[in-house]
């Protein structure tokens, strides 16, 4: 089904750029942003807080290879949700940690903690002031519902487009469930990211 499909998508994509100074083509790998528009109850989040778990152990949820493991950094549209994706979570790596101990977590109401990589899985605010700074993986889960959602995803972009520490950006996930059609946040899940 559609989990699978998501969950195959690369963190990284090749991008092949012809250079505006030499003409020479270039090509570079760059961060994913992935767009989900979805009915509710149907295992979106899921996915995502699988990709999440997997991340934070170093399996490249795309390939399933070793990859480096990365921190996530998750905003819902409430307080509430945000500890609920956190919560399942930790409930997904739990039960991978009975048979292989790199999933083995300590667990916390707005983070999680992978033992063997330090890397994390933390809540934040829904707030564009909450995004600045992220160096990791970024979900943005039920964006459709958040307020203020140009400030978040004016905030969102940069994260993906690379910076000192992480040339090639860091993946962001955007998830909702419809909501108002002549909204920016429904133009961005319908048509994809800039």
């Amino acid at each position: 089904p559609y989990q699978i499909a998501w969950l195959k998508v690369p963190r990284y994509r090749w991008v092949t750029m012809k250079s505006k100074s030499t003409g020479r083509t270039i090509r570079e790998e760059k961060a994913t942003i992935k767009c989900l528009t979805k009915s509710r109850r149907i295992g979106g989040s899921f996915a995502c807080q699988l990709e999440s778990v997997l991340s934070g152990v170093g399996i490249d949820y795309g390939s399933g290879t070793d990859c480096d493991p990365m921190d996530t950094y998750v905003l819902s549209a409430t307080e509430r949700q945000a500890k609920d994706f956190i919560k399942e979570c930790g409930e997904l790596a739990e039960f991978f940690a009975e048979s292989d101990v790199r999933f083995q977590v300590k667990i916390q109401s707005t983070q999680i903690t992978f033992i063997h990589t330090g890397k994390r899985i933390v809540a934040l605010p829904a707030s564009g002031r909450a995004v600045r700074g992220v160096t990791g993986r970024l979900v943005l889960d039920e964006i459709c519902f958040m307020p203020k959602f140009d400030e978040i995803w004016g905030a969102a972009i940069p994260i993906s487009r690379g910076n000192m520490k992480e040339p090639r950006g860091y993946p962001v996930s955007v998830l909702s469930t419809p909501w108002a059609k002549g909204t920016e946040a429904y133009r961005v899940l319908s048509r994809g990211a800039p």
